[in-house]
């Protein structure tokens, strides 16, 4: 399967669009949080940068990464269900491990005991 990662910052004219398609086709399959699912307000004041993976036209998986002291913290990741279990998170996670070293900073995560698939990608 081909797909790229595409880093989107706060300041692209296109951000608020692409967390809109995140939030549709992605994080309401994949994340919960609170009992709720994570609205685009929350991933737009989030993210900065934010990574996407891209296949095609379509928006398959993404990255949601917080400057936070001297670091870089993994504020929430998914991948499409269909595309689940083809190494789209790793290397979503890989990425973000780049983009940080690039600035002198390390990639922190908090992953939850169940979440399986989180696991595997940290």
């Amino acid at each position: 399967m081909n797909y790229e990662i595409v880093q989107i910052e706060h300041n692209d004219k296109d951000f608020y669009n692409i967390c809109r398609v995140l939030e549709k086709d992605i994080v309401e399959e994949n994340l919960s949080i609170n009992g709720g699912t994570l609205n685009c307000t929350r991933l737009t004041y989030a993210s900065n940068p934010l990574l996407i993976a891209v296949s095609g036209e379509e928006i398959i998986g993404f990255n949601s990464l917080v400057p936070w002291k001297d670091s870089y913290y993994v504020w929430q990741i998914a991948v499409k269900k269909q595309y689940q279990g083809r190494g789209i998170g790793t290397e979503l996670v890989k990425e973000a491990i780049e983009f940080a070293k690039g600035k002198g900073c390390d990639v922190t995560a908090n992953v939850m005991d169940y979440n399986i698939n989180s696991k595997k990608c940290f």
